[in-house]
């Protein structure tokens, strides 16, 4: 009955945040100049907000002009400090101005991130073009899908093909050229700006997309990159991760989870049982159905060590049948595959189909024999991209030619959401790369590291500004604290 009345609860939830209109209505845009803010300690900082005119598609020379935002801050040191650094959001669709203009003190990633730098360089926050406060604003809704029956395979790819092309076809009719909406475009965006500011070179600072856009600017304006530190890492042939490197981020995780996995009665681990579940009679489940009830349930996030602690209780609730609601809210709730409404729907279709995937990385992808991480990998890229029918970056992006660049990984062992293997990847073609493992670090692996950590992290940092070797130096965050699991039922 509990579990029920809290299922209800969440449906009410799902309906309110997912009302039309109600929470993804563009910013208002603040006057252009100076602004002043308070941080958690009440002290104060002052900014500037600006932003610049750039063509939408610089390939193409009848392009619409479209503008795009930045704010300043500058750092404590007023002496002898490093070129400014720009600071790239994930998602694509992240957005650190939103913690700006709010009520109340800022946001804990514009805080963190201005003591982050404090003592290094000053700080330039850019929006991605078509987000937020660059203008225009991409915009779906997805409110029309909300309710949607998904029987199959087939249903869920249709469901979100026709999201997509509804989206496409919204923006197209705006005006949008949606060939314009690439890494690349968001990488001459930022040496824009920086000439208008006058700036030679710059940092950069970048997590998840963030550090996929960075990498662009690495590769295609390397004169102008002073040093970049990355985390959360998404090279350039990132954008979907690999089933390979995915399987074994969740089996660390789940080898973390055996003893309170076992103290309930099971054997092996939450991964080890599910697999063995899914190796069974589950002929009344689709392939793409058992990845989301493995990886992308409603009540856990494997993207972060804080919300993953409860995803054994999930995996045992699933193998014990009490997966009603679960499997309820998948084949009823369209926006349990799909994103929710907003300028991210957009942002995800454009620039990560347009980031693309190569045919070598696809080949060995395809190649690795298990078929739920293939669903992980895949189903979303393989449903929707082609629907958004937006021209991929050519190969020469997506290849491994060395950049020499100073960079510092800072990544965490258990990221489900951009796998440490990643980073890996990435060591050879970075000449100057150095790499701060963050272990039992997840997504949010440089942050957890400053909250748990700060003396040690912030000591390695200051020592790769001042051109140490930090390379291979281990941050050690304690280990996730996962939720009792209920006992097994029979």
């Amino acid at each position: 009955m509990k579990r029920l009345c809290a299922a209800f609860l969440v449906l009410i939830a799902i309906l309110f945040l997912l009302w039309p209109e109600s929470k993804f209505s563009p910013p208002a845009l603040p006057s252009e100049g100076a602004h002043t803010f308070t941080l958690s300690d009440e002290s104060e900082f002052t900014g500037t907000f600006g932003t610049l005119t750039v063509p939408e598609n610089r390939h193409t020379p009848e392009s619409r002009d479209i503008s795009v935002a930045y704010f300043v801050m500058e750092g404590e040191k007023k002496e002898n400090k490093a070129p400014p650094t720009f600071v790239l959001a994930g998602g694509p669709g992240g957005s650190f101005f939103r913690q700006l203009f709010r009520d109340g003190p800022v946001g804990e990633g514009v805080e963190f991130m201005r003591g982050l730098y404090a003592e290094h360089s000053d700080l330039i926050l850019y929006e991605l073009r078509g987000i937020n406060y660059s203008q225009p604003v991409m915009r779906c809704e997805d409110d029309a899908f909300f309710w949607s029956p998904i029987r199959s395979v087939e249903d869920a790819r249709s469901l979100l093909r026709a999201n997509a092309r509804r989206c496409r076809q919204k923006l197209i009719a705006e005006g949008f050229d949606l060939a314009g909406y690439t890494v690349l475009e968001a990488a001459q965006d930022i040496v824009d700006i920086a000439d208008h500011l006058g700036i030679e070179t710059f940092g950069l600072q970048g997590t998840s997309f963030g550090s996929h856009l960075a990498m662009a600017l690495m590769k295609y304006h390397p004169d102008r990159v002073d040093r970049a530190l990355l985390s959360g890492v998404e090279g350039y042939d990132h954008t979907y991760d690999g089933p390979k490197a995915l399987r074994e981020t969740l089996m660390s995780i789940s080898k973390q989870a055996a003893s309170v996995w076992q103290a309930s009665g099971r054997k092996d681990d939450p991964l080890t049982a599910f697999e063995a579940f899914a190796a069974g009679d589950v002929s009344s489940f689709e392939p793409y159905e058992l990845s989301f009830l493995l990886a992308d349930g409603q009540d856990f996030n494997l993207g972060s060590r804080y919300s993953m602690r409860d995803w054994p209780a999930h995996i045992a609730r699933i193998l014990d049948g009490d997966m009603s609601f679960e499997t309820f809210a998948l084949r009823n709730f369209a926006p349990m595959i799909f994103p929710l409404e907003g300028s991210g729907v957009a942002a995800v279709g454009l620039f990560d189909c347009s980031s693309g995937l190569s045919d070598e990385r696809r080949s060995a992808m395809q190649d690795y024999g298990f078929p739920i991480f293939q669903q992980i990998s895949f189903f979303i890229y393989d449903s929707t991209c082609p629907a958004w029918n937006v021209p991929t970056l050519p190969d020469s992006f997506r290849d491994n030619s060395p950049v020499d660049v100073p960079v510092l990984f800072v990544q965490g062992d258990i990221d489900f959401s951009t796998p440490i293997h990643n980073t890996i990847d990435l060591l050879h073609v970075f000449r100057q790369a150095q790499l701060i493992t963050v272990k039992n670090g997840s997504h949010g692996a440089l942050g957890a590291a400053f909250a748990e950590q700060e003396e040690k992290i912030t000591l390695l940092i200051n020592q790769w500004f001042r051109g140490g070797d930090v390379n291979n130096a281990v941050i050690e965050l304690p280990p996730v604290v996962f939720s009792a699991v209920p006992e097994k039922k029979y």
